[in-house]
């Protein structure tokens, strides 16, 4: 072999101390000195001294994972369903390329004496991904989603909860089976055929294993990498629905966010979803407000965009599902029972808000 080349034969054994192979044999290593006996002794570099460590290791697969996500996002097809052969859109419900101002009117808000602020309802051209981790990047993206001013301390708190925050755990908060089947009962599955539940974790498995959802189509996604979904993308970037929707609708998006991400994910899911956002949160999100988000829904109220209902029929948790729709016509048609339950309950606090 050797003769074939001008030059010794050169070799080279990337870390061969290998400190992280907790599972290295016996045999492995007779085999590694069998190696090294026929064609001689190799240079050995060993990777910690170069700065290759577990850390760096897992990080490289991390974001290898994310890229082939994305990549296989381009040629999905769901593995769920549909267990009917798909009818298509109804008509009169494509969704634009890009976010468009809706034509619903800008609502009025008092300010005291002279001229009323306009608070606009429309909502921009949203950029392809946003650093929620920096406190910075909220201040200036959170009005994308909720036109308004945002406040600094409250742009931190998000900020700390957000993937990359000091305090990030997660992105979702637990749903019950019961609950699911409350929503999805209440859904007319003739209309709307297509659900993505851009955050499984939630509730990982159960969704696609209720009586209620076997005449869907069901596309799974979850940021977290050890839960088993279809997609691995995070939630909280526009970037993760437009990759989705190139190749699979999203007639209705099933959200469970935590309370501290909510002014992030339930306007971004309202969005994207073609036909409705469900989104399951606590009382807290409506009691305990602020300024901007309780315009946002008073807003959507006046559009008759909005519903609300417990989220189970015995209420025993504190939760609602806040029901999200892309416009008033799409609502009674997708809507089994249109008897709203709470969402003048829950909005009458904010009275003194816009009249102040």
């Amino acid at each position: 072999m050797r003769s074939s080349y001008a030059f010794p034969l050169a070799y080279l054994i990337e870390n061969t101390a290998t400190q992280f192979a907790y599972g290295s044999s016996r045999a492995m290593k007779d085999s590694f000195h069998e190696l090294c006996a026929k064609i001689g002794s190799p240079v050995v570099l060993d990777a910690a001294n170069v700065g290759v460590t577990e850390l760096t290791i897992k990080t490289l697969w991390a974001t290898d994972q994310f890229y082939q996500d994305a990549r296989r996002a381009k040629e999905f097809r769901p593995t769920s369903g549909p267990r009917h052969k798909q009818r298509g859109r109804p008509r009169n419900t494509a969704i634009p390329a890009a976010v468009t101002a809706p034509n619903a009117p800008a609502l009025l808000l008092k300010r005291g004496p002279g001229r009323p602020k306009k608070f606009p309802t429309a909502m921009v051209a949203l950029m392809p991904t946003y650093k929620w981790s920096y406190p910075r990047a909220v201040e200036q993206g959170l009005p994308d989603l909720l036109p308004g001013i945002s406040d600094p301390a409250f742009s931190k708190h998000i900020s700390s909860f957000s993937p990359g925050g000091n305090r990030f755990k997660q992105h979702f908060s637990p749903v019950s089976a019961a609950e699911l089947s409350t929503l999805l009962h209440l859904l007319d599955d003739s209309y709307s055929h297509s659900i993505l539940d851009i955050t499984h974790g939630a509730a990982a498995g159960v969704i696609l294993h209720l009586p209620a959802s076997e005449s869907f189509s069901i596309t799974t996604n979850e940021y977290l990498c050890d839960i088993p979904a279809d997609f691995h993308l995070d939630p909280m970037q526009p970037e993760s629905y437009t990759l989705i929707k190139e190749h699979h609708s999203m007639h209705i998006i099933i959200v469970c966010p935590t309370l501290p991400l909510a002014d992030i994910l339930i306007p971004l899911t309202s969005i994207y979803a073609q036909h409705v956002a469900c989104c399951l949160i606590s009382k807290k999100y409506f009691l305990n407000s602020y300024y901007s988000r309780y315009a946002w829904l008073i807003s959507l109220r006046a559009e008759d965009r909005l519903f609300i209902i417990p989220s189970d029929s015995n209420g025993a948790t504190d939760n609602v599902w806040m029901l999200i729709f892309s416009s008033s016509g799409v609502k009674h048609s997708i809507l089994r029972d249109s008897k709203d339950q709470l969402t003048g309950i829950l909005l009458a606090s904010s009275e003194y808000v816009l009249t102040s």
